[in-house]
């Protein structure tokens, strides 16, 4: 392996990185598109590389530009799925953090807080959360993938995953 192939690959693998972690903030649908189009992508490398099998030639563009975008896009599926995955723990992690605190909220005030902004705790727009109308019981919800949501009802005191 020569040195600006070497160069290309390292490129490749950061441009991939990079948009994995892009599209993990996205939802489920960007991921199966990435997904469809890494398939589409290695069929199409499959095929030239059978192309040149039979035809007994060599063509070193279609051999590297189509293994390299694959490869790139393969790397920014996986990269995506983990950071989509990641993003999904870390606001499960916020939202049992955040029970306790509403539970103790209720206690001293004998009511819920009307929206979460009211407790001053970081990262709380990214979850849903609304109260009924006497503030007595809650339900606070996120999204895992943009398709699937965990809901927490103060009144089930239970999770409950949605489609």
């Amino acid at each position: 392996m020569n040195k600006s192939t070497k160069v290309n690959l390292i490129g490749l693998s950061i441009a991939g990185l990079s948009l994995g972690v892009f599209l993990g903030f996205s939802n489920l649908f960007v991921l199966i598109f990435l997904f469809g189009l890494t398939v589409f992508l290695g069929l199409i490398f499959i095929i030239a590389k059978l192309v040149e099998f039979f035809l007994k030639t060599k063509n070193p563009f279609v051999s590297y530009a189509s293994g390299f975008v694959l490869m790139g896009l393969s790397i920014a599926l996986l990269t995506s799925i983990v950071t989509m995955n990641r993003i999904a723990a870390s606001q499960k992690k916020l939202t049992e953090r955040l029970i306790p605190i509403l539970e103790a909220y209720k206690e001293k005030h004998a009511q819920y807080p009307a929206q979460l902004s009211d407790l001053s705790i970081k990262g709380t727009d990214k979850l849903t959360y609304w109260t009924d109308s006497m503030q007595q019981s809650y339900t606070i919800h996120y999204w895992v993938d943009g398709w699937h949501m965990n809901e927490y009802d103060s009144k089930e005191k239970e999770w409950i995953k949605r489609d």
